[in-house]
């Protein structure tokens, strides 16, 4: 069974990176103990739940100077999809952006910019000492 990436925002302006097999289950589960409506932002598949943990892992590490709580980062949501990319990126992981029709998620296709993404990941890892 697949597994998948998602950013979730509340209307505070905080976003949540994570992972699932059911994204809407998921933020269903997150909207019972949220007094604000979360909204889905961003799903991205990545394969299993094993390589999902290792974007999920690796994204709240490029995120890390914006963490409030938890798995909750105070960033936009730009910034958290861009983080999920450069992740794969780095991982060298295949991400394959997914738009449920029945999804009030919409993106737009600046929201998905890829070559941006690899741009930052090839900076940061320039910055490190490595090429890519």
């Amino acid at each position: 069974m697949g597994c998948y990436v998602y950013v979730i925002s509340g209307e505070q302006g905080a976003v949540k990176v994570g992972i699932a097999n059911d994204v809407e289950s998921r933020l269903r589960f997150l909207q019972i103990a949220c007094p604000v409506e979360l909204r889905v932002r961003y799903v991205g598949a990545v394969g299993g739940r094993s390589v999902a943990y290792k974007v999920e892992t690796r994204a709240h590490h490029i995120l890390g100077r914006y963490h409030s709580h938890g798995e909750w980062f105070n960033a936009s949501v730009k910034m958290a999809m861009d983080a999920v990319i450069v992740a794969c990126v780095e991982l060298d992981i295949g991400l394959v952006h997914v738009v449920d029709p029945r999804s009030a998620f919409k993106p737009r296709p600046d929201d998905i910019d890829a070559k941006r993404a690899e741009t930052w990941a090839r900076s940061i890892a320039i910055r490190r000492g490595r090429r890519r």
